[in-house]
């Protein structure tokens, strides 16, 4: 699977043509073996379910079971979510990551694109408000809003990013750094005072955040860091000196769960390990857990 390139002063972009068909949102979504990193991708995805018109899963050439667990959400949405298959094909600087999302970019017909990351929680109240942002942003083409570092041992918030996964479907739409950088063609300066993106003209909003919890089942801490300094950025310094510290002792397991961990998340804290349960596949449980029928 390929897509296509524009080429300016040497820096290629993706080429997307927009060709809209009336629905407000569609998420994208891509992801290698989440369970082996510890990523609790498959209750980011059912959690934003309701609020999404379409669903574009891609997997990377899994190999411990997180592909299946996808064909499972379809299973249960076959109208709602589809299934891709766009492998890794790139070690450095988060090219895998930008290649697949661009390809999924330009299979979105809706108004919206909402980026989903594996280990980002959009909440059912946080959810409501982002969907309510959109209808009043008709004149704006992207949302920035706050992405919180949160843990299962804490209460604190320590480090709140202000940045975006909500952009409107416009033409030559870009991925880069592996979504945490969307551009309008080429990648060029960002909005003053921020370090990342730029999809003019954008809106901040305080109304809604995305919870990114990150490294939180100590035993998966180490591929995870070995899967961003080999697999996916390579070149990247911060990354390898990250991997580099794996002689560190494991982060210390929780059993209580912090009052910003979500409903869905909640029977996760304290496991050494992410692993997927099966009521996740129960839509009444879920219906229960959020709040939202499904």
């Amino acid at each position: 699977m390929s897509y296509s390139y524009i080429t300016i002063d040497n820096c290629k972009f993706n080429r997307h043509d927009v060709v809209l068909d009336g629905t407000l949102l569609t998420g994208i979504f891509t992801i290698k073996n989440a369970i082996s990193g510890g990523y609790p991708f498959v209750e980011a995805i059912v959690s934003v379910l309701p609020f999404c018109d379409k669903l574009l899963l891609n997997d990377g050439g899994s190999t411990d079971g997180t592909k299946e667990y996808l064909q499972r959400i379809k299973g249960m949405f076959p109208d709602k979510v589809q299934i891709f298959n766009i492998p890794d094909k790139f070690k450095t600087n988060w090219k895998s990551i930008d290649f697949q999302l661009n390809s999924l970019i330009n299979k979105c017909r809706s108004e919206w694109i909402f980026e989903i990351q594996g280990d980002e929680i959009l909440d059912t109240k946080n959810a409501i408000n982002l969907i309510k942002e959109l209808k009043l942003s008709k004149n704006y083409n992207s949302l920035r809003h706050s992405r919180l570092d949160l843990d299962f041992g804490s209460e604190d918030v320590h480090y709140d990013m202000r940045t975006m996964r909500v952009v409107r479907n416009v033409p030559n739409l870009s991925s880069y750094i592996g979504g945490d950088n969307f551009h309008i063609g080429k990648m060029g300066l960002s909005r003053k005072g921020f370090t990342l993106h730029n999809v003019p003209p954008e809106r901040d909003v305080f109304s809604f955040s995305l919870k990114h919890y990150i490294r939180c089942f100590p035993a998966c801490v180490e591929e995870w860091k070995r899967r961003h300094a080999e697999d996916l950025a390579s070149d990247n310094t911060n990354r390898i000196s990250i991997l580099l510290e794996r002689n560190k002792p494991r982060s210390k397991k929780y059993s209580t769960a912090p009052l910003h961990v979500p409903n869905i998340l909640k029977d996760m804290v304290g496991q050494d390990y992410y692993f997927v349960r099966e009521e996740l596949f129960d839509i009444n449980w879920l219906s229960k857990v959020t709040g939202h029928k499904y």
